[in-house]
């Protein structure tokens, strides 16, 4: 009888997914060598860094009918100078359901059209460049979720709140100890 205990890892890697887009460009380890680790059963899971300094943020723009029944074959307006201007580690455009028509315009061809992502040094920044990035770009119809990163920005403003509160509160007790 085996008394090895062995550990298995299931990973799902797409690159399609708007939970891998944001989350790849934070990992400053060699990308190749965890997916090498991880097909020949080598990874060393201890050895995965994220780049602590930064921040990312996606928006998915889906076209108009998303989730049901997306309506394809619309002119993507803007997409190709976003394209062109994008700037890896800053701010660019994760291509899904775009294709060419016949005279090469870039049009709308799935549900989940593109994802415009963006890093910074704070989770704030990164939300005001993906969102800045997004709205360069039209998609008649589309939609896409204005609320992205407001949660955890908001629970960071809370958290400053309170700390400052605290603070004010001990520099009142502190005043008072010294008057007695």
């Amino acid at each position: 009888m085996n008394t090895t205990t062995r550990m298995s890892l299931n990973l799902t890697y797409d690159s399609g997914d708007p939970e891998c887009q944001v989350t790849l460009p934070l990992i400053s380890s060699d990308v190749f060598e965890m997916l090498f680790g991880a097909a020949t059963d080598t990874l060393d899971p201890t050895s995965v860094d994220f780049d602590s300094s930064s921040s990312a943020l996606t928006v998915v723009l889906a076209s108009e009918g998303y989730p049901a029944g997306p309506i394809k074959g619309k002119v993507v307006h803007g997409l190709q100078e976003a394209l062109n201007e994008q700037s890896y580690r800053h701010s660019w455009v994760n291509v899904a359901g775009v294709s060419k028509d016949d005279s090469g315009v870039l049009i709308s061809s799935g549900g989940r059209v593109l994802s415009c992502t963006a890093m910074a040094g704070s989770l704030r920044d990164a939300q005001v460049s993906a969102y800045q990035l997004l709205n360069n770009i039209d998609l008649e119809g589309s939609h896409f979720r204005t609320d992205i990163g407001f949660p955890s920005i908001l629970r960071r403003i809370i958290l400053t709140q309170q700390h400052i509160h605290q603070i004010r509160v001990k520099r009142v007790l502190i005043g008072i100890s010294d008057c007695i």
